[in-house]
C-alpha cells in the first residue's frame, strides 16, 4: 500500500462542515488527534446528525497540503486558541453510490485505500467487518427475545444515544451493545464507551457489551449471559 493510495476516513460533525469541504476546500482535525499515518486522500463520513443524508460516505478529496492553525484563525468569530491540523483539499469528488453504514457501526478516524473506497458496497465491506448486529438480531428473534434496535435515549429533549439492542424487562432495562474490533480497540473510543456506560447506568440501564468473538464464535455462552441478565432484571 503506497502513501498515494492511503485514505483517511474523516468524520464530519454537521452539514456545515461538509459545505465547508465542498466550497472552501479544507478540513480540520484537532491537534490532539493527529493521525499516526501519512495519507493522500480523505473520505468524509456523514454521521446521523445529517438526518436522511447521514450514516454514509459520499465524498472524498485529495490532500494538497496542510498547516497548523488556531481555531480563531479558521473561524473569525471564535476566540479559541485550540490548535488544529488544517488540510487543504482538491475539489471533492462524489462516489457513484454512497457507502451506507447499514449496521450503525460507530465511526472514528480510520484508514482504508482509495481502491477499496471505490470497490466497496457499504461501510462494513470497506473495512471487512462482519455485521455482528445483524447476526445477533437474528438469534434474538429466533430465541423469541423481544427487543428494539437503535433505541433512542433522550437527554433534555435531545437525542443522546442510540442503543444497539434495548430489551425492556419487568424490573429494569437492558442495553446490549455489539462492539466491533475495528472501532472499539481504539483507546479514545474505549474512553467514550466507558463514559457512555456510566451515563446510561444513571438512567437505569444495565449494559452488556459483546465483542465480535462473543457473537461469531461463542454464541451459546453469549446467549447464556444474555438470558442471565434478563433473569436478574425480572424476565421479559
Amino acid at each position: 500500500m503506497t502513501r498515494q493510495n492511503i485514505t483517511l476516513i474523516g468524520v464530519l460533525k454537521k452539514p456545515a462542515d461538509l459545505e465547508r469541504v465542498i466550497t472552501e476546500r479544507w478540513y480540520r482535525i484537532p491537534f490532539d488527534n493527529i493521525p499516526k499515518r501519512r495519507f493522500s486522500h480523505i473520505a468524509f463520513y456523514q454521521p446521523s446528525s445529517f438526518g436522511k443524508e447521514g450514516k454514509c460516505i459520499s465524498y472524498y478529496a485529495k490532500v494538497l497540503g496542510w498547516q497548523i492553525a488556531a481555531r480563531k484563525d479558521m473561524f473569525p468569530r471564535d476566540v479559541s486558541n485550540r490548535l488544529y491540523l488544517r488540510y487543504f483539499l482538491s475539489k471533492p469528488e462524489q462516489l457513484t453510490k454512497p457507502l451506507i453504514n447499514k449496521a450503525r457501526t460507530r465511526i472514528t478516524f480510520a484508514y482504508t485505500t482509495l481502491s477499496a473506497l471505490m470497490k466497496s458496497k457499504d461501510i462494513l465491506s470497506l473495512f471487512h467487518v462482519p455485521d455482528i448486529n445483524h447476526i445477533l438480531g437474528k438469534i434474538l428473534k429466533k430465541q423469541k427475545i423481544a427487543y428494539t434496535a437503535e433505541y433512542p435515549v433522550m437527554d433534555m429533549n435531545r437525542l443522546r444515544y442510540r442503543l444497539d439492542f434495548a430489551i425492556i424487562c419487568k424490573n429494569g432495562k437492558l442495553d446490549i451493545e455489539c462492539d466491533g474490533e475495528k472501532w472499539h480497540s481504539n483507546a479514545a473510543v474505549k474512553i467514550r464507551d466507558t463514559i457512555r456506560n456510566k451515563r446510561l447506568s444513571k438512567k437505569g440501564w444495565s449494559i452488556l457489551r459483546l465483542t465480535e468473538r462473543d457473537v461469531i464464535k461463542k454464541m451459546p455462552e453469549t446467549m447464556r449471559r444474555i438470558n442471565n441478565k434478563i433473569a436478574k432484571l425480572g424476565g421479559l
